[in-house]
């Protein structure tokens, strides 16, 4: 902010508005871009927890069932890391579904 200040001393005033539009500008590409991560982040997080969930609930020791489940998680495109994490299951396996 002090070059900003300092270049006042230099530069003309309408150069001045260019600049403070342009960083006005980048400073809400950030706040979109962190927003957009929240985004991600909450997505995530509820998928992991609705497979979390799901294998933890009626379905918990019942190896077909979890075959059931895996497969259908994948089939709703959910990473297939996090189908293995929670399912038991290695990735080949689910692979195979």
């Amino acid at each position: 902010m002090a070059t900003i200040i300092m270049v006042n001393k230099i530069v003309d005033k309408g150069l001045l508005k260019r600049i403070y539009q342009e960083v006005k500008h980048m400073l809400d590409i950030l706040e979109i871009a962190r927003e957009d991560g929240m985004e991600q982040g909450w997505q995530k997080g509820r998928l992991e927890g609705r497979l979390e969930g799901r294998l933890e609930g009626t379905f918990k020791g019942k190896a077909e069932s979890k075959f059931e489940m895996a497969r259908g998680f994948k089939q709703d495109g959910i990473d297939l890391a996090i189908i293995s994490k929670h399912s038991g299951l290695s990735i080949e396996k689910i692979k195979e579904l």
